[in-house]
């Protein structure tokens, strides 16, 4: 149901200097939509690239950020977006060990008024971006794609 969909992509070495040249551009992207409803999805790194543009640059307006397993400074309230959705799997190693090292310890939850934290079960780190069958009480029968979809329409 958007106009316009952009999706941002980067390959680099996981080093801090390279993350923040990703910022760079995913922050001149975004630029190019300024004053416009943006909602963002975040996986993975994805995350903490995203997080480091918001933080910096107060002037972006964010109407929605989901994040997808993505690597956040848990502390940091936004204050320049309207909400932001936390995914994420206690059984995904990768995005507790990855927020451990990237942002510091027991940054899995994200902080705020303007934040849904949701944990699923049973979501290894690589299955994210799969139409997986959700196993949840409170969710049965639904798909992955499906609630970030009903996430992002929400509101």
């Amino acid at each position: 149901d958007y106009d316009t969909i952009e999706i941002f992509r980067w390959q680099s070495k996981l080093t801090k200097a390279e993350l923040i040249k990703a910022a760079d551009e995913f922050e001149k992207m975004l630029r190019k939509y300024n004053g416009e409803h943006i909602d963002i999805i975040s996986v993975s790194m994805g995350g903490s690239i995203t997080q480091e543009v918001l933080m910096k640059n107060k002037n972006i307006r964010v109407h929605q950020i989901l994040y997808i397993g993505a690597i956040h400074n848990g502390v940091h309230e936004f204050k320049n977006i309207k909400n932001a959705i936390n995914v994420y799997s206690p059984v995904d190693k990768i995005f507790f060990y990855a927020n451990d090292f990237y942002e510091g310890l027991g940054n899995a939850f994200l902080k705020g008024k303007n934040v849904i934290n949701i944990a699923l079960n049973g979501i290894a780190h690589d299955k994210w971006c799969r139409n997986l069958a959700i196993n949840e009480k409170f969710l049965k029968h639904k798909r992955l794609y499906d609630l970030y979809r009903d996430l992002l329409l929400r509101d």
